[in-house]
């Protein structure tokens, strides 16, 4: 775990973050599975890493918890914060913006 999520483990309730909640995302069952859900996740990186303006460093979501839900964050590198909520309607998860600026800058 990294250090700044062992500090805020409690993600959930807290104001005091540099991340955005990313809340009631999802795609049209007709489009599912076409990609687009990716290439909305990838366009909301980008906009947070543009000069970040926000100073954010991390985006969080609270997904369903089924395995195709579950299965498309992890394809989009968001990971489990906690395994607290495993047997919870939603698990929390967050993407690292810096990370994937600094594999963005490797390239």
């Amino acid at each position: 775990m990294e250090p700044f999520l062992q500090v805020y483990s409690n993600l959930k309730r807290r104001k005091d973050n540099p991340a955005v909640k990313i809340g009631r995302f999802g795609v049209n069952r007709k489009y599912q599975k076409t990609g687009i859900g990716t290439e909305l996740l990838t366009y909301i990186k980008m906009f947070f890493l543009d000069n970040n303006k926000t100073g954010c460093r991390f985006i969080t979501l609270d997904a369903y918890n089924t395995p195709e839900t579950i299965s498309f964050y992890e394809k989009n590198s968001f990971i489990f914060l906690t395994e607290t909520d495993k047997n919870e309607k939603t698990r929390l998860m967050y993407f690292n913006l810096k990370r994937f600026a600094d594999s963005a800058n490797k390239t």
